[in-house]
């Protein structure tokens, strides 16, 4: 008969390895999903609602039966987001004509009562940003709620860094000629971000931008007391689907994209090296977030090996986007380039989502040991 510890060990051995299985499913299954899009694989609604019901049931009822979320699904819930995000942009741009259509016929007695000017089209992304700025306020009041600043009022290493999110933020969100241009190819990459950012404006688009890393981190923050640096998983897994919207590097690339197939086919390797380029550009980050680095966390013991691996692991991760991105621009210069001040903000797009990664690693790792006690975790 084994004794009560080793009978401990094995679950706990085994209660792992279950979680890493699952995370690597849900890394898979965004990996497939991501790929299959490029080969222009036309999934039917069934498909990308099913992967959608299926992530929210999983969670549901985790959460119904826990009362709350484990570590480990975070990562579900941050393939749930990245889903729910690939899900809405594939309705609103390959599906336009039927819910502009759909939204003409519904919204016809506003015309009709107001002789409003305004088209389906407009009138649809009046309503999401609406809906954007609904939730911009409800997360600016949930921070107000939870902010602890006695947690942080000594943390010089906080506030620097919070300030270099507020300026990143402010500086690319700024840019007058990215909100004009912003590198939006409708059949190729997320423009819903774009039109969202056209009606929100800089203030609007500088104010949602920072609820949603503040909200973020406050959540970590407040992890961090009770599941020590393991509160990683949280921004970790919220990563994909923050590059896509605030960063999404295959939007610049798909601009000379563009310009390739307009001119007749006189580039044809160069349009296969930018798809390339463009496929590795958002199949690295989900790898990294969804997989690699959800598996190093559970798998190290160690608080401090824990940090060290997110930072190290993150900033590989978006130096080597970086480079395949400016690698393709180097390659595509004949056709068209960008100047070094764009390039710079293509790095302050980077940092805008790699920054509140580090705060949660360096400051949550304080917060863990300093402030609630150093924590058991794993």
């Amino acid at each position: 008969m084994k004794h009560p510890i080793d009978l401990k060990r094995n679950a706990t051995f085994s209660n792992l390895w279950k979680q890493i299985f699952l995370i690597i499913l849900f890394g898979c299954y965004a990996a497939w999903m991501e790929w299959k899009s490029f080969d222009n694989v036309d999934f039917s609604d069934l498909v990308w609602l099913g992967a959608v019901l299926i992530l929210s049931i999983i969670i549901r009822s985790s959460f119904l039966k826990q009362k709350s979320l484990s570590p480990v699904l975070w990562v579900a819930l941050g393939t749930l987001c990245w889903s729910i995000w690939r899900f809405s942009n594939w309705i609103f741009i390959s599906r336009e004509g039927i819910i502009i259509g759909s939204i003409g016929l519904l919204t016809f007695p506003i015309y009709w009562i107001f002789e409003s000017e305004m088209g389906p089209a407009e009138l649809t992304m009046r309503g999401l940003t609406i809906i954007v700025i609904l939730l911009s306020i409800w997360g600016t009041y949930w921070v107000y709620r939870n902010f602890d600043i006695r947690w942080l009022r000594k943390s010089t290493i906080y506030w620097g860094l919070l300030l270099a999110v507020v300026v990143v933020v402010t500086v690319y969100s700024g840019q007058p000629h990215f909100k004009d241009n912003c590198f939006g190819v409708n059949s190729l990459s997320e423009s819903l971000s774009c039109r969202l950012r056209d009606n929100l404006g800089v203030i609007g688009s500088i104010w949602v931008s920072l609820t949603f890393f503040l909200w973020a981190l406050t959540f970590g923050f407040k992890q961090a007391g009770s599941n020590g640096m393991l509160a990683n998983l949280w921004l970790v897994a919220l990563e994909p689907v923050w590059i896509a919207m605030f960063f999404n590097p295959t939007r610049i690339l798909g601009v000379i994209l563009l310009k390739v197939i307009r001119s007749l086919g006189d580039y044809p390797l160069l349009a296969e090296i930018l798809t390339a380029n463009m496929r590795a550009l958002n199949l690295i980050p989900i790898a990294a977030f969804f997989i690699l680095i959800p598996i190093g966390l559970l798998l190290l013991k160690s608080e401090k090996l824990r940090v060290w691996w997110t930072i190290s692991m993150s900033t590989i991760t978006f130096a080597i986007m970086l480079g395949v991105l400016f690698q393709a621009l180097d390659i595509a210069r004949s056709v068209f380039s960008y100047s070094t001040s764009d390039r710079v903000v293509f790095v302050l797009m980077a940092l805008q989502v790699w920054l509140p990664l580090i705060i949660v690693s360096l400051v949550g790792y304080k917060l863990s040991t300093q402030v609630f006690g150093t924590t058991v975790a794993g």
